[in-house]
Order: C-alpha cells, then sequence, then structure tokens
C-alpha cells in the first residue's frame, strides 16, 4: 500500500531535509583530506575523522541561513493552506444554505 501524495510530501519536509542538512553540516566540518592520508600511509583510520581546526562560521551561517528560509517558506505555506481552509468551509457553509 502506497502513502497518500500529502504524507509523502510531508516525509520530504519533515525527514528527509533535516537529514540532509545535518549530512552536509558534518561534511562540511570533517577533515578528510586527513583520513585520506591515514589511508595512504597505511594506518588505521579514526572515524568519524577530527574535526577541522578553528571556528567554523562558514557552516554554521550557512546552516542557520538555510534553517531560517525553511522556517520563511514553511509559514508561508501553513498560512495559505489555513486561507484555503476558511474558503472552502465558507463555501460548504453557504452551499449547504
Amino acid at each position: 500500500m502506497t502513502a497518500p501524495p500529502k504524507v509523502r510530501l510531508l516525509t520530504l519536509a519533515f525527514v528527509l531535509l533535516p537529514a540532509i542538512l545535518a549530512l552536509s553540516l558534518y561534511v562540511s566540518t570533517r577533515d578528510w583530506a586527513h583520513l585520506a592520508r591515514q589511508y595512504q600511509l597505511g594506518h588505521t583510520p579514526t572515524l568519524p575523522p577530527r574535526a577541522k581546526p578553528g571556528p567554523k562560521p562558514e557552516a554554521l551561517g550557512a546552516a542557520q541561513h538555510t534553517a531560517v528560509a525553511v522556517f520563511q517558506v514553511l509559514r508561508l505555506v501553513t498560512i495559505g493552506a489555513l486561507l484555503l481552509a476558511v474558503v472552502a468551509d465558507s463555501s460548504m457553509v453557504s452551499s449547504s444554505m
């Protein structure tokens, strides 16, 4: 049995997008070159790779900007859905009279 389109869309919005955002933040803050050097030297790699030294304003700033943009879009979608629900409800009430 397949899920309705609304459930699929909600799954994308509330599960996949945050997971992709978290994965991109993790990948952007790790020292992957160090892991490659460990492989080349024949050492046992340490997983997860160590964090890059120093502050991470680029990755954190990008994550914050993305989160703000997502919440702005979700707010507009919610307002639109509520307005559509009110209009649909008022048309049902007027047609039943």
